[in-house]
């Protein structure tokens, strides 16, 4: 027994020791485990978010409860960031193991001056396992800009989709009330640098937490300003504090400007390049920009870079923006394609050196436009001059700095460095002689006798095909519809060369000239007179038989052969002096003799073979060479010799109809429209009427009559001309 005893006490003794040893070195590791350096020593830090959940042992990291505290913390979260929200809690004491969640009484660092940053639900409340979420709101914390937040607990914040959830995306409040933040210029940025991803192009790139705390500091831009292709602009500058943005402090916040940014800048400099480019200070919250709020006014301002001024001043092409950059006009742009470092020539119709139908960089310096249909065959710099640099019409077509195309200088096609002048070449042709009447033929033709208007700013000009908008004389007054074959170079139907001839002549050789072949003889000649018309015209229009002198025009000049037309030099003998003034030639008008006086187209009176005017004898009588054409004018007084083609109708009244007598417009058609209606004052019996027994209207052959009941002749009379 004692020995059992003994045995059984000593198993006993052992069985103790055994436990005191593993006691011991329990109370070691637990004693170890119990230094309070850390706060994980009962939950994360961050706290982990989630349903409630203990530690299964000391030390563990994966103990959760309700909230949102890994958002609201910094990765490398410590003690003393819970006091923006906790009463003060450190990593080495229990203090706050009290089953009880103390808020404190303004959240630190996160009210403004008027208005208390606070946890809604109160300042203390016991923890329980399912949490009362009743009021679990913040109201007037800056970092969720003075709005009152989600429950706590909820969802957390994207940070892609959920900014306005704080603050406008972009801002949109205005002063004073400016919930979500003031408006200033956001909304016009964002169109070009849209979502929250750029708003780095003024401001910090700051994490999401970081951003958030940082509410109700001073914002911050200065330094952080980028260019387009995101890299910081060290030199750009805001000139505001960044103060007052909250809402309650709205009313106080003042804006400040830009200066020195790429955005708005003029791009590229005077030559093309990156540097030296102008910059324009803009205020934020100012009004819409114009395109001089960054650039210049192209329309009215010429120092805008390159050819801009040449293009686009309302005084010179008045070109729309579109010309070259589609998409845009002088008062639009297009957001996606504008303030990115870049220019986009997307606009057809012509090469550009430095990238054309695709953007190149601004700064890369000017290149040459050529396949233009602004500038037909030309290869033009960009930012160079053209062959004028004073006159619109000279910088393409004249030669002359003034502008003035004459013979010495002549009109030349578009081509550009090498002037084409060749009347051979098509686009230059006959513009010469055209536009400065070289031959002496007529006045000098304007641009828009053939084109209409030709306004640098038409849109039938310089629009990469030749419009043509014939005027009243080219049509004679819309009689005709002039035309003009590009594939021949064949103008036809045209007044100018002899579409509408009196009396429907159409003996002209060359009524339809071709555009870039010579049309006249160097010098003149009977035969380049009879180009347009006949020379004379044919005897079908009506135009009298005329023989012209047999050594025109080396030997004689043209002489009387002429003398219908008061503006025929008799003494003409070349194109210099033909005319007497070349301006009443190709005008619309038929000019005869004394410019329409009644000796112009007959004579005064019309007399027979055989009379002669001499002094005051009939002094403006003229043969008639048709049948009948004198008759008895100059016999038994029916005119008075003493007649003068100044004193007008009175001397033919007695036998003609002043309403009869038509003087515009001519129509060569002699003896066969003449008139005859007697006064009735001269009737011989007055019970009858005094009559003429052949008026007759475009008759085939005038055939003379006589009059009856004459009281000239008491009764009837002689033929009028016995001949005919």
């Amino acid at each position: 027994m004692r020995r059992y005893r003994a045995g059984k006490k000593n198993v006993f003794v052992a069985v103790v020791m055994a436990l005191l040893m593993l006691l011991a070195f329990s109370s070691v590791a637990a004693q170890a485990a119990s230094v309070l350096n850390s706060c994980t020593y009962c939950h994360g830090m961050p706290p982990n978010d989630g349903v409630r959940k203990g530690n299964p042992h000391f030390g563990s990291q994966s103990s959760a409860f309700f909230g949102n505290h890994r958002s609201h913390l910094p990765t490398a979260a410590v003690a003393t960031d819970c006091n923006v929200c906790h009463t003060a809690v450190s990593a080495t004491g229990f203090g706050h193991q009290n089953d009880v969640i103390v808020m404190a009484n303004s959240l630190k660092g996160y009210s403004s001056a008027t208005l208390r940053a606070k946890y809604d639900k109160g300042v203390f409340f016991n923890m329980t396992s399912v949490p009362n979420l009743t009021n679990a709101t913040c109201s007037n914390v800056s970092c969720h800009f003075e709005k009152k937040t989600p429950a706590w607990g909820g969802a957390a914040y994207n940070p892609a989709t959920d900014c306005n959830a704080c603050h406008g995306a972009p801002p949109s409040g205005t002063a004073g009330t400016a919930v979500g933040g003031l408006a200033g210029s956001h909304a016009r940025h964002d169109v070009y640098y849209p979502g929250t991803a750029n708003c780095q192009k003024c401001h910090p790139n700051y994490a999401t937490f970081s951003h958030a705390t940082s509410a109700g500091r001073a914002l911050k831009v200065s330094g952080y300003l980028r260019n387009p292709s995101n890299t910081l602009e060290a030199s750009a500058t805001y000139s505001g504090t960044g103060a007052n943005y909250l809402p309650s402090k709205s009313g106080a916040q003042v804006f400040g400007s830009c200066a020195t940014s790429y955005c708005h800048s003029s791009g590229q400099s005077a030559t093309g390049t990156a540097t030296g480019i102008t910059y324009k200070a803009v205020a934020w919250g100012s009004a819409a920009l114009t395109c001089a709020g960054c650039h210049v006014d192209e329309a009215t301002d010429a120092t805008g870079t390159g050819n801009h001024r040449v293009h686009t001043l309302s005084a010179g092409a008045n070109f729309d923006c579109s010309k070259c950059h589609a998409g845009y006009t002088k008062t639009t742009v297009t957001p996606a394609t504008h303030v990115n470092g870049l220019i986009e020539l997307g606009a057809a119709g012509f090469t550009y050196s430095q990238g054309s139908g695709a953007a190149h960089s601004a700064g890369n310096g000017y290149g040459t436009c050529s396949a233009s249909i602004c500038h037909g065959n030309a290869t033009v710099t960009w930012g160079g001059t053209l062959y004028s640099t004073t006159d619109q019409c000279a910088k393409c077509h004249s030669s002359t700095t003034a502008g003035a195309v004459t013979a010495a200088n002549p009109f030349y096609s578009t081509s550009y460095p090498a002037k084409v002048t060749a009347n051979t070449d098509p686009k230059v042709g006959a513009h010469t002689s055209h536009l400065t009447s070289t031959d002496s033929l007529s006045a000098a033709i304007n641009c828009s006798d053939c084109h209409g208007s030709v306004l640098l700013s038409a849109v039938t000009h310089m629009n990469g095909t030749t419009n043509f908008s014939w005027s009243a004389l080219a049509t004679r007054n819309g009689a005709l519809t002039p035309t003009y074959t590009a594939a021949t170079g064949v103008c036809s139907s045209v007044y100018c060369h002899g579409a509408s001839m009196p009396g429907g002549d159409t003996s002209g050789t060359n009524r339809a000239p071709t555009w870039n072949v010579a049309f006249l003889p160097a010098t003149i000649t009977a035969a380049g007179c009879g180009t347009c018309h006949g020379f004379p015209p044919s005897a079908a229009s009506g135009h009298p038989a005329v023989t012209i002198p047999a050594g025109f025009p080396t030997t004689a000049s043209i002489g009387t052969t002429c003398s219908c037309h008061s503006n025929i030099n008799t003494a003409g003998n070349s194109y210099a002096n033909i005319f007497i003034d070349k301006t009443q030639h190709i005008n619309g008008t038929l000019e005869v003799i004394a410019s329409g006086a009644c000796d112009a187209c007959h004579g005064y009176p019309p007399v027979s073979v055989g009379i002669v005017g001499v002094h005051n004898n009939w002094s403006s009588a003229r043969v008639e060479d048709y049948q009948g054409g004198g008759g008895a004018h100059s016999i038994q007084s029916h005119v008075s010799k003493l007649a003068k083609a100044s004193e007008g109708f009175s001397n033919c009244s007695k036998c003609h109809d002043a309403a009869d007598h038509q003087m515009s417009p001519i129509a060569f058609t002699p003896s066969q429209n003449i008139k005859v209606k007697v006064n009735q004052r001269y009737r011989f019996e007055a019970a009858k009427q005094t009559r003429y027994s052949s008026n007759r209207l475009n008759a085939t052959s005038h055939l003379t009559g006589t009059c009856s009941n004459s009281s000239c002749h008491y009764g009837a009379t002689p033929k009028w001309d016995p001949a005919h």
